[in-house]
C-alpha cells in the first residue's frame, strides 16, 4: 500500500497586517517557481524510528511561511519539506503524528508518544433517513 500526502504545499496564506521585516529562514524551504515538480521522498515504514509504544512512527509537522504551507519531518537524518510517499507492507502497523506548528512552535514534535492522549472517536447522531417514492 502506498499513501501519498499532497495538497499542503500549494496553499498560500492570506495577506494580513504587515509585520516588521525580520530575516527568518523559510520554514517550507525556498519558494517554488510553480513549474518544477519535485519527486516526493519514499518513506519506508519499516525504517521509521520506534515510538514509546514500540510502533514505527512518522511525525509530520504542518508549518507555514510567507509563501506556502508544508509538512516538515526528518527522514534518514535529513529535514524534509516535501510531503512523502509512505510505503507500507501488508499487515504492517505504524503511527502518524500530525503536529500543528502553523501558528507557532508546539511541543508535539518533541513529546514522547506515551505523553499524548489517545484520539477518541467523536459521538455522531444517526443520520436522518428520508425515503422518496416515485420520481
Amino acid at each position: 500500500m502506498i499513501l501519498v500526502l499532497a495538497g499542503v504545499g500549494a496553499a498560500v496564506p492570506q495577506a494580513g497586517i504587515a509585520s516588521p521585516a525580520q530575516h527568518h529562514p523559510a520554514a517550507c524551504g525556498p519558494p517554488s517557481d510553480g513549474r518544477t515538480l519535485v519527486e516526493p521522498p519514499n518513506v519506508d515504514v519499516w525504517e521509521l524510528p520506534l515510538n514509546a509504544s514500540g510502533e514505527h512512527e512518522l511525525i509530520l509537522a504542518a508549518h507555514g511561511d510567507a509563501s506556502a504551507y508544508c509538512y516538515r519531518y526528518v527522514w534518514k537524518g535529513v529535514a524534509q519539506t516535501v510531503a512523502p510517499t509512505i510505503r507500507v507492507r501488508r499487515g504492517e502497523r505504524f503511527a502518524v503524528r500530525v503536529v500543528n506548528d502553523i501558528s507557532g512552535p508546539s511541543k508535539g514534535e518533541r513529546a514522547a508518544s506515551s505523553a499524548i492522549p489517545a484520539c477518541m472517536p467523536m459521538p455522531m447522531s444517526p443520520p436522518m433517513v428520508t425515503h422518496h417514492v416515485g420520481y
